[in-house]
């Protein structure tokens, strides 16, 4: 093992060869990013890739109501895989990255990066790894904003409304609904079913 110390500080590199791991250790940034702190924002250049130490950052998008949406959040021993496609792509970060926990990173700049990708097996298959965890993140994300249930989406839209005066027509689950309002504690005056004639 050429790097007891780095190895323990960035455990994903134990599997690494000897060269790989002396390559990371000469080749990168290691930098302290206080919590709070944008890394990206929409439209920047990815000029480094920070792999985190601890702590932890959050990529988010906002929409033109100002409202935010997470995408993915990531932490030790991981790496943000929208800048890791803008660096192998060279294209513009496509979202916001902040620092939710004080972060302790190795910064790789990306021509470094891309290098290490193109050489070494270990880098692909970091990346791909990455690629593939964060695809089954997101594709959860747009289940969940995309396709929730008629009750869960009913009961939300209640439950933001409370005191409205709200008529339901035709619901064969009235008491399930009722049922989960009176769970979340929704103030009903209780489901009134209503029949047609």
């Amino acid at each position: 093992m050429s790097n007891p110390s780095l190895i323990a500080e960035m455990p994903f590199l134990e599997k690494a060869p000897d060269n790989v791991v002396d390559a990371f250790a000469s080749r990168t940034l290691r930098a302290r990013i206080p919590a709070g702190t944008i890394v990206f924002t929409e439209g920047d250049a990815c000029e480094s890739i920070a792999i985190l130490v601890s702590g932890s950052v959050r990529v988010f998008k906002i929409g033109l109501t100002g409202r935010e949406i997470t995408l993915y959040r990531f932490a030790q021993g991981e790496s943000c895989t929208l800048t890791a496609n803008c660096v192998l792509s060279e294209q513009r970060f496509p979202a916001l990255a902040r620092v939710e926990e004080d972060a302790l990173a190795y910064v790789v700049p990306a021509q470094v990066f891309r290098e290490w990708v193109n050489a070494h097996s270990f880098w692909r298959d970091y990346v791909f790894g990455l690629l593939s965890q964060r695809l089954a993140t997101v594709m959860a994300i747009v289940d969940e904003v995309a396709f929730p249930r008629m009750d869960a989406r009913l009961a939300d839209f209640l439950h933001h409304h409370q005191g409205a005066h709200i008529i339901c027509f035709g619901s064969q689950q009235l008491e399930a609904l009722d049922a989960r309002l009176r769970a979340s504690e929704v103030k009903t005056s209780g489901v009134l079913p209503l029949q047609r004639d």
